[in-house]
């Protein structure tokens, strides 16, 4: 088994050699994920462009015993060092004693076809064009007169393909391409200075666009300038724009997670299945199949069939989303949710949102509001309390009066509960937004009635300060970027 010593395998020379070695050291099932990932990146430091090619591969191995199963990789795809992974997978197995619920690993099931084709306008990107991309950009914002500039960013086409396959003969090929932008500027005629931004992922490269990503993050920089501080405390409605609900939904999706689940760490434990959690207006799924996911696939990252989940349906709980272990474990079909990284073993995550409910423009939206917020970002939720749904955190946003948006506002402080939030809301907009951050999907904003804000002034003497560098930003004297 080591007479190809001296050279790398293949993708499928590697999962074979390692299933096959797996189970000569008497392993009872293995699994072997192989990848190969090129990367052409493009990167805005401080107004700086750095440019980047990469090439990265790899091995990861599940090996199990009939009482657990144990992890390790590699990032060379050389045999012996594929053999090394395996051995170290089966030796973790063995170490951790038995565990009753382990059963196997998921067998070979028939999964419906999906459509994803690959655009080679992607895999052919190379250095050069990224950089016209971003002069396009650049010319963008600097030519538009508003006084804004481009500080940051990121651009980077991804080629990825791999194998998965188990000694069950369950045997899954894919190849993606993908291509994510993002840009984020600044106001040079402020202190503290506006900021905006942009941002995109896809998988059809005629989506993008770099001179209107450059027109979007000058209209948000010029949005959020002159913004001010106010004394304003209780319980106000809120309107979350899509970029502010998407991180705050990353409460929700760790609250349906198998593990989070199968340990009480969530406030939607396994006896609420079937309860009312969150409005009747309010619908959640977790769409993997959808067209505008770009990381779409007919199995998830351990081989499992992918399907549509209700999570939340006209608020009652549904679903959780779960592995092929949980789904064993609980008796239950699995729902074909496991993702992976290279160097992680396999784990339960959503794939893609999608919110269904009463929908209105975004006007009609703000337009019901007589005392709030539109919500433009919050900072810090992945460090709320995901176990209780409790957050407090900061937030900017707009001041709603009278149905009508009247001044962006900073030292905003947001309180209070996922499941309060969510028995809150009470309509979503018409106007959506592919996002990738803290949790993916297609989302709206939503309306939420009576959440707990305050927002604050800093001191006389300080708001004074920045009006003084404000002005002096204004005139030349000094620079923000």
């Amino acid at each position: 088994m080591v007479e190809m010593a001296g050279r790398a395998l293949g993708l499928g020379e590697a999962v074979e050699h390692a299933l096959r070695f797996g189970e000569a050291i008497g392993a009872y099932q293995v699994e072997a994920y192989a990848y190969r990932i090129k990367q052409v990146t493009l990167r805005v430091m401080k107004t700086v462009p750095a440019v980047s090619t990469s090439f990265t591969s790899g091995l990861s191995i599940r090996a199990a015993t009939r009482e657990n199963v144990g992890f390790a990789y590699t990032t060379s795809l050389r045999p012996n060092l594929v053999e090394d992974a395996v051995k170290k997978a089966l030796e973790n197995a063995r170490a951790k004693g038995r565990d009753e619920h382990f059963r196997s690993l998921p067998p070979p099931v028939e999964a419906k076809p999906l459509e994803a084709p690959v655009d080679e306008s992607i895999t052919g990107l190379a250095k050069e064009d990224l950089l016209e991309y971003y002069g396009a950009m650049r010319d963008v914002v600097e030519g538009s007169g508003k006084r804004v500039a481009l500080v940051g960013g990121l651009m980077r086409g991804m080629d990825t393909s791999f194998i998965l396959a188990n000694s069950l003969g369950l045997e899954y090929e894919r190849r993606r391409a993908i291509f994510m932008a993002s840009a984020y500027g600044l106001a040079l005629d402020e202190v503290p200075p506006a900021e905006g931004w942009d941002y995109l992922i896809t998988d059809r490269l005629d989506e993008f666009s770099p001179e209107a990503m450059g027109e979007k993050v000058v209209e948000e920089v010029c949005s959020f300038k002159r913004a001010r501080e106010v004394e304003l405390k209780g319980d106000l409605d809120v309107i979350f724009r899509p970029e502010a609900l998407s991180d705050m939904l990353w409460l929700l999706t760790e609250a349906v997670k198998a593990e989070n689940v199968d340990r009480g760490a969530t406030p939607f434990g396994r006896e609420r299945l079937g309860e009312q959690v969150a409005s009747e207006s309010l619908t959640i799924l977790d769409d993997p199949r959808s067209s505008e996911n770009p990381a779409r696939g007919p199995r998830d990252m351990e081989g499992v069939p992918t399907r549509e989940v209700t999570v939340i349906e006209r608020g009652m709980l549904e679903a959780y989303l779960t592995d092929y272990y949980h789904a064993l474990k609980w008796g239950v079909e699995p729902t074909g949710s496991c993702l992976r990284m290279p160097d992680r073993a396999p784990f339960v995550d959503h794939w893609f949102l999608r919110l269904e409910g009463p929908e209105e423009h975004m006007e009609e939206l703000v337009e019901e509001v007589g005392r709030g917020f539109l919500i433009r970002d919050v900072m810090g939720i992945h460090q709320s309390d995901f176990r209780s749904g409790r957050f407090s955190i900061p937030a900017s946003g707009w001041l709603v009066e009278g149905g009508e948006i009247r001044k962006p506002v900073r030292r905003i402080m947001m309180s209070g509960s996922l499941p309060d939030l969510l028995m809150k809301a009470d309509a979503i907009s018409k106007e959506r937004k592919r996002l990738f951050g803290l949790t993916r999907g297609s989302f709206p904003a939503l309306r939420a009635r009576g959440i707990h804000l305050v927002a604050t002034r800093s001191p006389l003497s300080h708001r004074i300060a920045m009006r003084i560098a404000s002005l002096l930003a204004r005139l030349g004297i000094i620079k923000v970027v």
